[in-house]
């Protein structure tokens, strides 16, 4: 191997870590152990810095423009070397080590030349190695002491729970919805499960809560017309895109910059499923996602039960909404017995799960909670007294 080879090698390696992650910031996800250090080209080291700290960089221009010691050449190679996740990691583990050696070597020649000046003695010499080498191995593990940890937690501080917009819903999610944790509402067949997703997603929007809606089911910009609907004072069954006095909302409303965001993609699988709400992360900074409905996960390979399969669903979206500190709510169908059809894996990953109750052809419904993390599980309404009901425009659920 020649002298040159591995210098190349590190500079290709930096390179597909930037244009693979340009090209999909979700890998960031598998990418936080890497730092400008990590890098040996100055340029690539301070567009990395760029790219980590500022999530509306998502193209090469966009990189170049916050950084004038991106030269041409730099740009072109970045350019070409955006590759699959595996390529990716290999190249993140090689540059994790290659920094390692060169850390280890800065010991060794620190070492030697201590040796050589005589101003230590050789035990003292050794044991000064020792420990360097000993820092440098624990800085390898990803296990943390509990005072980083102490020291995590107070940094991040509170995060407090993210309102739906419904009163009664709020209490009986001790609140609202958790950053950091799964939130399900459960409902049966036809019971106003993507009317709920929708009515929160508007009135998170209206609070300018960055929000991703997936939905797995109906016509793709369904929700979207409950939306508008609502925003118009009518019913969605009498939207009319035609109508002369609507022009002029119009106008305004498709040129207006928002923060809800929709995947329409039936038949998703869990892993394109984390894919996705890991993209939407980095791209808009979600601090909510809503996912219409649990039981429409794809299951794809292995042995496993449907069962266990589902259960495996939600227990990476609890992983994710930890990872990621984000609300993620999903809705799924309850059985005859009330419970979450096809398993109750969900009830082992989410933090609360609501149900959400409506007897034939009313427009009421109560909350009652089937698990929760957040305290005494709550309930609210009852056949008296509703917690809620459906009213228009929209329609929307508000409180009773």
């Amino acid at each position: 191997m020649s002298e040159q080879r591995p210098i190349e090698i590190q500079l290709a390696a930096e390179a597909s870590l930037l244009g693979s992650t340009l090209a999909k910031r979700e890998y960031l996800s598998d990418l936080g152990s890497i730092t400008p250090e990590h890098f040996v080209e100055s340029a690539y080291a301070n567009a990395w810095r760029r790219l980590t700290e500022d999530s509306g960089i998502c193209d090469v221009l966009s990189l170049r423009l916050n950084g004038e010691d991106l030269t041409d050449a730099l740009v072109n190679r970045i350019t070409k070397s955006s590759y699959q996740r595996d390529t990716v990691l290999r190249a993140r583990d090689y540059m994790i080590e290659t920094k390692r050696k060169r850390e280890l070597r800065k010991i060794a020649a620190s070492a030697m030349a201590d040796l050589d000046n005589g101003e230590a003695s050789s035990e003292s010499v050794a044991l000064q190695l020792a420990r360097a080498v000993q820092t440098l191995e624990g800085a390898q593990t990803n296990a943390m002491s509990a005072q980083d940890v102490a020291a995590a937690l107070y940094d991040k501080g509170n995060s407090p729970p993210i309102s739906t917009g419904i009163e009664s819903l709020d209490y009986v999610f001790h609140g609202g919805l958790h950053p950091g944790s799964l939130n399900g509402i459960f409902a049966r067949f036809k019971h106003g499960k993507t009317l709920m997703l929708s009515t929160i997603a508007s009135n998170l929007e209206k609070r300018e809560i960055p929000t991703l809606m997936v939905t797995l089911e109906r016509r793709q910009g369904d929700v979207e017309r409950f939306i508008v609907a609502r925003s118009l004072n009518i019913d969605k069954q009498d939207l009319d895109f035609e109508r002369p006095e609507d022009a002029e909302f119009w106008a305004e409303y498709r040129n207006t910059k928002r923060c809800l965001h929709y995947l329409h993609k039936p038949g998703i699988t869990a892993a394109e499923l984390r894919t996705q709400i890991l993209s939407a992360y980095y791209a808009f900074g979600v601090k909510v996602v809503l996912v219409d409905y649990w039981q429409l996960i794809k299951l794809a390979g292995g042995r496993e039960s449907r069962e266990e399969k589902q259960a495996e669903s939600a227990q990476m979206l609890a992983d994710l909404a930890s990872e990621l500190d984000i609300a993620i709510v999903l809705t799924g169908q309850l059985n005859q017995e009330g419970h979450p059809r096809g398993g109750e894996g969900v009830l082992a990953s989410a933090g609360i799960v609501v149900r959400l109750i409506r007897t034939e052809d009313s427009e009421e419904a109560v909350f009652d909670t089937l698990v929760s993390n957040q305290g005494p599980e709550r309930a609210k309404g009852s056949p008296t007294e509703p917690a809620a009901k459906i009213v228009q425009p929209g329609p929307h659920f508000a409180d009773a």
